[in-house]
């Protein structure tokens, strides 16, 4: 489950995302951003619907999976936004790293992806500087 400060849960919130008109889409997902211009953290939601599976499983773990790959870039985020997250291809066999790189392929198109910061003095390489 994301930390609570990093859930959209209020339904005016869900709808404001869901009727939200910036949209960027991928071959399997697609992301509804809204801005919200105040500094608390980025909210998310995760929505896989039937059209993805039938199976309540197959839906579940195609939620999970996405669960984990947003997890690990929410450091990364830029704050003050609320994004909506949809399934729309079915993940049959859409394995964890592959799901990373379409989140983070999706975030970054959407400029919602803050720069790395940099490790101390140390070149692009890894070389330690002077």
């Amino acid at each position: 489950m994301l930390p609570r400060a990093h859930r959209l849960r209020q339904k005016s919130d869900l709808l404001r995302v869901q009727r939200s008109r910036v949209v960027f889409g991928g071959p399997r997902l697609t992301l509804r951003v809204v801005l919200r211009g105040d500094a608390p953290p980025t909210r998310c939601v995760i929505a896989v619907g039937r059209h993805v599976s039938r199976s309540a499983v197959e839906r579940n773990t195609v939620t999970r999976r996405m669960r984990e790959a947003l997890r690990g870039l929410l450091p990364n985020l830029v704050t003050g936004a609320d994004l909506r997250f949809s399934a729309t291809a079915p993940f049959s066999e859409y394995d964890l790293r592959r799901c990373e790189g379409d989140v983070r392929r999706l975030l970054a198109l959407a400029g919602l992806l803050a720069p790395r910061p940099t490790q101390g003095n140390r070149s692009s390489r890894g070389d330690i500087l002077p």
